[in-house]
C-alpha cells in the first residue's frame, strides 16, 4: 500500500519497489488491501508479492520499514542503518492489518497515507 501511495506522489521522478522480508512471491495484493487503495483512487492490481532477499539491495537508497523487526532483518542483510526507516516509529511501526477486516485495513492504509504526505510533501 505504501508502495502505491508513493508511486501516486511521485510519478516517474523515482523508482519504488516494494518488498517483504516473508512475502509469498508472487501473491496479489490482500482483498482488505485492494479495497483500502481503491478508496483513495489507487490500484493495486499489478501488485505481487516479492521476498526481499530476490531484491538488489545494494541500489536502494531508502528502505522504508512497517517495524523494527523488519528493519532488523533488512539490517541483517547489510543495508546500513542510515538507509532504514521505520515508518511510524514513534507509534511502535505500522498496525498490521493481514487477516484482518476493511477497518484493519483502512487503520494501516491511514497511517501509511499520513506517512507518505510526511515523506514526499
Amino acid at each position: 500500500m505504501l508502495a502505491a501511495l508513493l508511486r501516486a506522489k511521485l510519478g516517474n521522478k523515482a523508482i519504488i519497489e516494494s518488498a517483504g522480508t516473508a512475502a509469498a512471491e508472487g501473491e496479489p495484493a490482500s482483498a482488505g488491501a485492494v479495497r483500502a487503495m481503491q478508496r483513495r483512487g489507487l490500484s493495486l492490481a499489478d501488485h505481487r508479492a516479492r521476498a526481499l532477499a530476490e531484491v538488489d539491495l545494494e541500489h536502494i537508497a531508502h528502505f522504508l520499514c512497517m517495524s523494527s523487526q523488519h528493519a532488523m532483518a533488512v539490517r541483517r542483510l547489510g543495508v546500513p542503518a542510515t538507509r532504514i526507516r521505520v515508518v511510524n516509529a514513534e507509534s511502535g511501526g505500522v498496525p498490521d492489518p493481514f487477516a484482518g477486516d476493511d477497518d484493519d485495513y483502512e487503520a494501516c492504509a491511514s497511517v501509511l497515507e499520513r506517512f507518505a504526505n510526511t515523506f514526499v510533501p
